[in-house]
């Protein structure tokens, strides 16, 4: 079954769970975000792929939903199949449904939803039964129904299936992941069912995850019965690089009614490389523990930047668990994205980006090589106080820039590309927001630019379609460089250590310039300047700090030094500095 990566915007799934006498229940697995589609039949033989659902009550099956990507070529039907369990795959058909694909719809539209009353099928608490399709005439590449998957990072308490028509296959077996489908499966409860504690992860992995970046996700309770579910505690344990916001928190012990759900955020901001673990305890009905281990891995990122960047998110490069990623962001099918910087200490004289020049071909996304040079329109915007979002446009320039290849290593080897733009005045911003959006309309007419991600950053870029009324969110990093108008190499050789109570900045000084010591109180907080010197001083003694962690750089107003962080203790002089990726930790 072939997976396609898709660009497709985030999807929240909402279902009723409500399991009181004869009432309605919706069965999925199904994780918070599209990633995947499938196409049956495919390549691999494939012809027949389904879900496995378990009755969680005396329940009679009403009907199947369906969440499909598209329908390629004109095949008549899908015929709906419902089969019992045989040793944990589908066994002997209990019926099945023939649904012409003039009556299914595509994700752009909603969901189809197949009634299946027609089959008089009565399940008790605890069956496992599957529900597939196959498509009437199908063949692949001219005749398919494809549907949508998650990323395999849901917590599979149900197993989706694949089958050639001879032997059947899990996702788990054949992929190697946790796929689930988009499909749910909709019964009438014959029987009361008591409060089930329904968790959307029973553990999480944040994978490896830069330095000077961070990854987050949200836990959801749901009482996926009826009853009460009374929450008393979520309580967050191990390794200090994994935080919990919970805005419940004051409010427990919480109750849950049938199919009511809460919900809290966890993070991982990684501090030092290597591996790290942790533990989320969810306390219910004063007495049960359910725990969801954490993990994840810090790892340095190398920077694609040129020396002397104020401000660089480079992309991932394919390092760690970031492979290449893109967001579109193009004037033909009316994309754009901007993304955020601060603590600029020099105008801006040029910058860097990085992306790719794709279209879609009918059958997948393929590289163009007749945009070069690009055209581009690209936005500086302060800040919008009240949002956070873009503000007033500062200035906006449409470059035509011709591209340098740094890499190839995308998908199916196309290209990656690096950007410059030589601005025609500096600027002077301290902080704001710059959009970039490729305005070529060439040969062929739909090739689109989609900018580079980066696993380092705020988490957030802003994004604007045609629809749109205000900027909204997108959950990650884009990849750009600002440099100011000289190059001149930053202050080297940069070191902390504690001279009494008080840290003590050291470096390298370069002649002639002055340097400003800045300082923040948290990684990627704005920073303020606590202390200038003159050329040839060389430290500074940083008598007004009073809290445990500070992260400083010094500067020689053109370019920014690598970044300390330290962590102040007046009762421990022995201090321990390991390497970071643009940070030197420092601590007891």
């Amino acid at each position: 079954m072939k997976k396609t990566i898709l660009l497709l915007s985030v999807l929240l799934i909402a279902f009723s769970l409500i399991a009181t006498d004869r009432d309605p229940m919706a069965l999925s697995n199904y994780g918070p975000s599209l990633a995947y589609f499938w196409a049956a039949p495919n390549q691999y033989g494939d012809v027949e792929q389904g879900v496995q659902y378990t009755a969680p009550a005396d329940c009679t099956l009403s009907s199947w939903e369906l969440y499909l990507y598209s329908i390629v070529g004109t095949p008549p039907s899908i015929v709906v199949h419902v089969y019992d369990d045989n040793a944990g795959e589908p066994g002997t058909e209990l019926g099945s449904v023939t649904v012409p694909t003039a009556n299914l719809v595509t994700y752009t539209t909603g969901w189809s939803t197949i009634d299946l009353t027609s089959l008089n099928l009565a399940f008790t608490a605890g069956d496992v039964f599957y529900i597939t399709y196959t498509v009437t005439l199908g063949s692949y590449g001219i005749a398919e129904v494809q549907w949508l998957s998650d990323d395999g990072t849901y917590a599979a308490t149900s197993t989706t299936f694949q089958g050639n028509g001879t032997s059947w296959l899990s996702m788990g077996a054949g992929w190697g992941t946790n796929y689930e489908m988009y499909a749910t499966a909709n019964v009438e409860t014959s029987g009361v069912v008591g409060p089930i504690l329904s968790l959307n992860y029973d553990s999480y992995n944040f994978g490896q995850t830069a330095i000077g970046g961070y990854k987050y996700d949200t836990v959801t309770i749901t009482n996926a019965g009826g009853g009460s579910l009374v929450v008393q505690d979520v309580a967050l344990t191990g390794n200090a690089d994994f935080s919990v916001y919970d805005p419940n928190a004051d409010s427990y012990p919480l109750t849950l009614g049938s199919s009511e759900n809460t919900l809290f955020y966890i993070e991982y901001t990684p501090s030092a490389t290597g591996a790290v673990t942790g533990n989320i305890a969810i306390t219910i009905n004063d007495r049960e523990v359910h725990n969801i281990p954490l993990s994840g891995e810090g790892y340095i990122h190398n920077s694609w930047a040129d020396a002397g960047a104020i401000y660089a998110q480079s992309p991932a490069g394919n390092q760690g668990d970031n492979p290449w990623s893109m967001s579109t962001s193009d004037l033909a099918p009316g994309y754009l994205h901007a993304e955020s910087f601060e603590g600029l200490t020099a105008n801006i004289a040029s910058m860097d980006f990085w992306g790719i020049n794709w279209y879609h071909d009918g059958s997948g996304w393929v590289p163009v090589d007749t945009e070069d040079p690009m055209t581009f329109e690209i936005k500086f915007y302060d800040f919008d106080d009240a949002t956070g979002r873009p503000g007033t446009v500062i200035e906006t320039h449409t470059p035509t820039i011709t591209r340098e290849t740094v890499a190839d290593s995308l998908f199916s080897n196309g290209p990656v590309y690096k950007y410059h733009f030589e601005l025609p005045a500096e600027l002077a911003m301290t902080d704001g927001w710059v959009s970039i959006e490729g305005t070529s309309v060439g040969t062929p007419d739909d090739a689109w630019f989609m900018w580079s991600t980066s696993p380092i950053g705020d988490g957030f870029n802003a994004n604007w379609d045609d629809t749109n009324t205000e900027w909204d969110w997108d959950d990650n990093d884009l990849a750009f460089a600002l440099y100011p108008s000289t190059a001149i190499d930053p202050p080297q050789n940069v070191s902390l250590v504690m001279n009494g109570i008080y840290p003590e900045i050291f470096w390298t000084d370069v002649p002639g310039l002055v340097q400003n010591i800045y300082r923040a109180e948290e990684l990627g907080a704005r920073y303020t300047v606590v202390g200038t010197v003159s050329d040839g001083a060389g430290s500074f003694l940083d008598t007004s700090a009073t809290a445990r962690n500070y992260f400083y750089f010094v500067t020689n107003n053109t370019a920014l030094t690598r970044r300390q962080q330290m962590s102040i203790d007046a009762k421990f002089r022995r201090l321990d500095i390991r390497p970071m990726s643009k940070d030197a930790k420092i601590s007891k």
